[in-house]
């Protein structure tokens, strides 16, 4: 297991400022290592967008607790299985499509990225 910090939203609320309801809290979450085709990412720089809001404030509900945050820029440290670049430089920015679907509760998954060639 990999330790990580993340910030987990635990409630969704509209009870404003959210610095004083504190619906997400930075914790520490386990992570297992890259597998197939998938990298580590340390995160230099992260953001909350609308659709994150949309979350939190109950618009967009979703299980909870989960982790926020699908816009970073950051470096790759570890590459799974099949990868052929190297150690890098990346930002990325997941958008969800119809190919979208939930694997085991992992809301950062597309089938797009997960098919075996």
């Amino acid at each position: 297991m990999i330790k990580s910090k993340a910030a987990v939203l635990h409630r969704m609320t509209t009870d404003r400022p959210y610095s004083l309801s504190n619906p997400l809290r930075i914790e520490e979450v386990n992570l297992d290592p890259p597998g197939f085709r998938e990298v580590m990412v340390k995160v230099k720089a992260a953001g909350l967008c609308h659709s994150d809001l949309s979350v939190i404030d109950g618009n967009r509900p979703r299980p909870l607790p989960m982790v926020l945050g699908h816009e970073a820029a950051g470096e790759v440290v570890i590459k799974g299985a099949t990868w052929a670049f190297g150690v890098g430089i990346v930002m990325c920015a997941l958008l969800y499509d119809k190919h979208f679907f939930h694997k085991g509760g992992e809301e950062n998954t597309s089938d797009l990225f997960n098919k075996k060639k």
